[in-house]
């Protein structure tokens, strides 16, 4: 799956100190440490089932970026897949 090769590969591009504590740390532009954890990846879908037709491309759009919402606020590594339909089929 796209999310554990991703999980794999991306600790290779960090240095052997960063991924022993899971991030880095630095200074940012207000001049504070902060600690910034390795890289994750966040998928959002939409389910099609091929059976229905679909709305327009606003609606669609609008399902896609709720996926991608929802995926990010999961924790690490995520795949969200938004299973709603389109208003204009419902």
């Amino acid at each position: 799956m796209i999310l554990d090769c991703f999980a794999e590969e991306v600790r290779e591009l960090y240095d052997d100190e960063h991924q022993k504590t899971n991030g880095v740390s630095a200074v940012d532009r207000r001049g504070e440490t902060v600690f910034y954890a390795i890289s994750s990846l966040s998928i959002g879908a939409i389910h099609y089932d091929g059976k229905e037709s679909w709305g327009n491309h606003h609606e669609i759009a609008s399902l896609a970026s709720e996926a991608k919402k929802k995926a990010k606020q999961i924790h690490g590594n995520s795949l969200f897949i938004n299973r709603k339909k389109c208003r204009s089929l419902n």
